[in-house]
């Protein structure tokens, strides 16, 4: 039997893919600076939005009623 190149890759593929599978053990260790960088982050993208929606806003407002495409 004969093993072409394509043959192998896709065992390779299959191999690779049951590897990440199996479970690891993992060695991590949460502080609880992480809740408080958590919440930073809600925080900055709850902003980023308000932002975003104000700058934005009189062409949302526009574009509702019908006056002007965006």
């Amino acid at each position: 039997m004969e093993v072409t190149g394509d043959r192998v890759k896709v065992h390779y593929l299959l191999l690779g893919g049951l590897l990440l599978l199996v479970p690891q053990a993992a060695s991590a260790y949460l502080d609880p600076g992480v809740g408080s960088m958590i919440w930073q982050m809600l925080v900055a993208v709850a902003l980023g939005a308000v932002f975003t929606l104000k700058v934005y806003w009189s062409r949302i407002k526009d574009y509702v009623r019908g006056r002007r495409e965006i």
